[in-house]
């Protein structure tokens, strides 16, 4: 063992002593036989990176150490032991890292195919940046046939199969189009990989018979589908690992309910669950839709509690589910409204004058927010529901004008306060428009009370003229008759 091995070790036993970028970063910088403590560091290499991670990784740095990484094979060396690295709790930082620095050289296809393969060998959950950088890399390779080729190994492997859908779909173009390796391979996908989010596929792509073939699939197991579903959109709000283990319980207790709730609902709009779409997510939530109800699935609320009131579109059921003591979990259903129509800024501002005339704050006020209705505001169900304020987590029903079909109504209340509630400031963002709208408003409300205190006055001056008059008349008339 020689110097610089036993250095090596003495670093990688005491770890407070030096880290492995000031290591290597020091033998390389070294005026004496610094051609051979670059070999000597490449014949190591492999101890290295079983010895890397995030925190002493910045050796990987290929720009600030050039000359090295161009040395021949420690290129080779690396994508070797690429799942050798100390990924800790199967994280890909590390592995994003190590792509987007040696991607700054120049790799022959046989490398970029090596690096794609034993990329699939890591210990780690693979995420889209980190799947992009693969996909960038190959790119600037300029060889479509070979993109496709690591793409279909990615989009056929288990793992890595929602992540590639997820990449196709985002990044199909005239000049990148690789979505019918999804048409290709749709019948393998579906026969061995039970984590795709079908519910998600279907609604993004535009080939009928690939589409048929998904809601066949979904109609079989429709629970599956949806759980899968449900669990793969959630990651957007909530990081499994990160909860313990009775909160991942009472989350898969909560999505079950939630099923079952899907199923109710698609019983009483008489289609099949196979015909569940996903609409998107909002600042707090997932969205699906299943005939004409909206279901609405999140981890937080701008406000847990606010009065229920006519401005809103009815909510069939409001509930919040105890995850931990830091964490809940919400679900909503509503009717569904047209938010595709475009709404005249004079249309909004007079909801939001509605709301203010209520005592209540609207503080997100956005386009985005609202809707048309499709139907009379109430409660669409094929039997009377037991629906009361307590019931949907909400304060006292504040009376109003029942909106009709046609109105415009609020269809995302996660920002309504009391106008004197002390949570109102906390909402984020207050809107341009709200604050646009509440300057007019309140432009408005003064005025108005000007006016009237101007009526009133002229009132008051009006009776007591009259009443000077008829005191007047009445002098002249007794000093007549004195």
């Amino acid at each position: 063992m020689n110097k610089i091995e036993k250095d090596l070790m003495n670093i990688i036993l005491n770890k407070s002593a030096c880290n492995l970028d000031q290591f290597i970063n020091k033998k390389l910088k070294s005026k004496i036989f610094k051609n051979k403590k670059r070999h000597e560091l490449l014949r190591l290499l492999p101890i290295i990176i079983s010895n890397t991670n995030e925190t002493n990784s910045d050796w990987l740095n290929s720009s600030k150490n050039l000359k090295w990484f161009k040395m021949p094979g420690l290129l080779d060396t690396i994508i070797e032991n690429i799942d050798n690295f100390n990924f800790n709790n199967k994280n890909d930082y590390l592995l994003y890292k190590v792509i987007r620095n040696i991607g700054t050289l120049d790799l022959t296809e046989e490398q970029l195919v090596r690096l794609s393969d034993k990329i699939l060998d890591c210990d780690v959950n693979i995420r889209y940046m980190t799947l992009y950088a693969i996909y960038d890399l190959l790119n600037r390779n300029n060889n479509d046939i070979l993109t496709k080729q690591v793409l279909e190994k990615y989009l056929l492997n288990n793992s890595t199969c929602n992540t590639t859908i997820n990449l196709i779909i985002s990044n199909n173009t005239t000049e990148n189009n690789s979505i019918d390796l999804l048409y290709k391979n749709i019948d393998s996908i579906l026969e061995k990989n039970n984590s795709v989010d079908l519910v998600y596929l279907k609604n993004v792509i535009d080939n009928e018979q690939t589409i048929t073939k998904i809601k066949e699939k979904i109609q079989k197991d429709s629970k599956t589908s949806l759980m899968t579903s449900f669990n793969n959109k959630l990651k957007c709000f909530i990081n499994r690992n990160k909860l313990d283990e009775e909160s991942n319980k009472k989350l898969d207790t909560i999505l079950e309910i939630i099923y079952l709730i899907a199923e109710d609902i698609a019983k009483n709009e008489q289609i099949a669950l196979k015909e569940t779409k996903y609409l998107g997510q909002g600042s707090f939530s997932l969205i699906y839709c299943i005939g004409n109800k909206v279901i609405k699935l999140g981890t937080s609320r701008g406000a847990d509690r606010f009065p229920n009131n006519p401005y809103i579109i009815k909510p069939l059921l409001r509930k919040k589910f105890t995850l931990n003591a830091t964490k809940d979990f919400y679900i909503e259903v509503t009717e569904r409204v047209d938010t595709k129509t475009k709404i005249p800024e004079e249309k909004l501002y007079e909801l939001y004058k509605k709301i203010r005339n209520s005592d209540l704050i609207w503080s997100d006020v956005e386009y985005r927010n609202v809707g048309i209705l499709l139907k009379d505001n109430i409660i669409h169900w094929r039997q009377e529901l037991p629906i009361t304020d307590e019931v949907l987590g909400l304060d006292k029903y504040i009376e109003g004008e029942e909106l009709k079909k046609g109105e415009l109504v609020i269809c995302d209340n996660d920002h309504i306060f009391y106008d004197n509630s002390a949570n109102k400031n906390i909402s984020n963002p207050i809107s341009q428009l709200q604050q646009a709208f509440e300057s007019r408003y309140q432009e408005e409300k003064n005025k108005k009370f000007i006016k009237k205190l101007s009526i009133n006055n002229f009132n008051k001056i009006i009776k007591f003229l009259i009443a000077l008059s008829f005191m007047i008349n009445n002098y002249i008339v007794y000093y007549y008759y004195i």
